[in-house]
């Protein structure tokens, strides 16, 4: 993890949102296309920072980061 857990989009590094992430999760085998980050929502919209659940929680032993 990086950046605490922040969920980033895999090819543009924007910020999404845990809805975002989690179709990311689903299909991971999706192509560029099909998973680019515009299909997720009006690009112009301003994403709140949210972070991986299990950063969240405090689940992993040595915390978020590198």
């Amino acid at each position: 993890w990086m950046e605490g857990g922040l969920l980033r989009d895999i090819f543009t590094h924007k910020k999404v949102t845990l809805d975002h992430w989690n179709e990311l999760m689903i299909r991971p085998f999706g192509t560029r296309d099909e998973l680019r980050y515009d299909r997720f929502g009006d690009p112009s919209v301003v994403v709140r920072d949210s972070y991986d659940p299990h950063c969240a929680k405090g689940e992993i032993s040595h915390g978020c980061a590198p």
